[in-house]
């Protein structure tokens, strides 16, 4: 079909007396592949035009990144392709990061109350902190080694969504920057006091 059958349509619940010319547009148009069979494709991802005309709507002759792209929206849901493959590891380690550093932050709290109501045990306190670094470098490891950083920078290169989806990925690039500092952070600090807890814990 060359229409929007396939796709979502403009909600446009207007009363009798309303313009209809003055109503929301479909963003959705219906495209077919040899591979994927029908998907809906955003109107405004076309190919560059002239200055008298828009482009067609982008295929994987006329844009570069337009496979790239419709292998990460996995429109058969088998998640056969490498880059399907590559956002579901990424959001496995995203998963398994926030457990652990939440994890960690866990034991930071553990060990600020030992710290008010056990002050004579010192190694109850280096054990959290030493737990506490672990967990946060464990999560640092984690970032890092399931290409999260990487998979938001090429999300970002190829440019697959629409203005608001291009800004999450933006976000999501500049929230991988923070986490891995502040963890990185953390992570220092943890180690710093797991020896000072050691060697002065009973008298904090």
């Amino acid at each position: 079909p060359t229409d929007s059958s396939c796709c979502p349509t403009a909600q446009n619940h207007l009363p009798a007396s309303f313009d209809p010319n003055n109503t929301r547009p479909d963003v959705y148009t219906c495209r077919k592949s040899p591979t994927v069979g029908l998907y809906c494709q955003d109107v405004a991802d076309r190919a560059p035009g002239n200055s008298t005309r828009q482009g067609e709507p982008c295929t994987a002759l006329t844009c570069p990144s337009f496979e790239w792209c419709l292998d990460l929206v996995d429109v058969p849901g088998l998640c056969l392709g490498s880059v399907c493959q590559d956002y579901r590891r990424c959001v496995a380690f995203a998963t398994a990061l926030i457990v652990v550093v939440s994890l960690g932050l866990a034991l930071d709290f553990v060990e600020l109350g030992i710290l008010f109501c056990l002050r004579a045990v010192p190694k109850a306190k280096t054990s959290c902190n030493m737990g506490a670094a672990s967990m946060k470098l464990l999560g640092l490891l984690f970032c890092l080694g399931g290409g999260i950083m990487e998979f938001a920078e090429a999300a970002i290169e190829k440019a697959c969504f629409n203005q608001e989806g291009n800004y999450a990925a933006d976000v999501t690039r500049s929230g991988t920057y923070a986490f891995l500092i502040s963890v990185g952070l953390a992570a220092i600090g943890s180690l710093f006091l797991a020896p000072v807890s050691a060697r002065w814990g009973n008298q904090l």
